[in-house]
C-alpha cells in the first residue's frame, strides 16, 4: 500500500472517529477504555469531560480533513493492493 493510500484510509478513520465522539461522546470513549493504567485514567478523565470528548473529536475530524487534502483517490486505486488469489 502506498503512501497515498495509507494517508487517504488514515484520515477516514480519524474522521470516522471524530464523528462518534461528536455524537456519542461517551460510547466512543467507552470503546477506548482498554489499556494500561494511564491510559484507562486518560479515558475516565474523558468520560467526565464529554465537552472535551467533543472538541476533540472535532480536532480529530480537521485532522482527517488534512489528510484527505489532495485529490481523493479512485476505487480502482483504493483496491490495486489487493490480492486475488486464483481460483485453482
Amino acid at each position: 500500500m502506498n503512501l497515498s493510500k495509507m494517508k487517504y484510509l488514515s484520515g477516514m478513520m480519524l474522521i470516522g472517529d471524530g464523528v462518534a465522539a461528536l455524537v456519542r461522546p461517551h460510547r466512543d470513549v467507552y470503546a477506548w477504555h482498554t489499556g494500561p493504567a494511564a491510559w484507562q485514567g486518560l479515558m475516565r478523565y474523558l468520560d467526565e469531560r464529554p465537552a472535551l470528548t467533543r472538541a476533540i473529536g472535532a480536532a480529530e475530524i480537521a485532522a482527517g480533513m488534512l489528510l484527505l487534502g489532495g485529490k481523493k483517490p479512485t476505487v480502482k486505486q483504493l483496491v490495486e493492493d489487493i490480492p486475488l488469489g486464483s481460483a485453482a
